[in-house]
């Protein structure tokens, strides 16, 4: 079974017009328009047992389709954990980057998503009170087609 790290983009009201979805840093894509269906939707989660995202994605995916992922996936929403984990005032992920010092290869924040092409990781790691330690690792991937 694999992962899959999903970022989806939404009109106010909730209505999804592009889906980016990455199993790794080398096999990635995007649904949107046309390819924005249901069945494409559930062929890239066939296989998947976990599915990351960051902030409501599972839940706009599961309204614009009418699918129950929550019982069929373990959906693992970043967001929350790094909320759990880490005390700072902004969970944006343009400012946990500067705040951790990841470097992107191209700074590209709400430009043409259509476009682009940006591969990052982030890797942030926290010690717990034993000898615990919580490790995240954020594979973010957009890429154009």
């Amino acid at each position: 079974m694999k992962s899959i790290w999903i970022d989806c983009e939404w009109f106010i009201g909730g209505e999804l017009f592009i889906l980016g979805y990455c199993y790794n840093s080398k096999n990635m894509g995007q649904l949107y328009g046309h390819s924005l269906t249901k069945y494409r939707v559930q062929k890239i989660l066939s296989d998947v047992k976990y599915i990351y995202c960051y902030g409501p994605d599972i839940g706009i995916i599961e309204k614009h389709f009418d699918m129950d992922l929550r019982n069929k996936y373990v959906c693992i929403n970043l967001l929350k954990v790094f909320r759990h984990f880490i005390g700072t005032e902004s969970y944006k992920l343009a400012d946990l980057e500067k705040l951790y010092g990841i470097k992107r290869r191209r700074v590209e924040y709400k430009k043409n998503i259509l476009t682009s092409s940006l591969t990052g990781q982030m890797i942030i790691a926290k010690e717990g009170s034993s000898n615990t330690t919580v490790r995240i690792l954020i594979i973010l991937c957009v890429s154009g087609k």
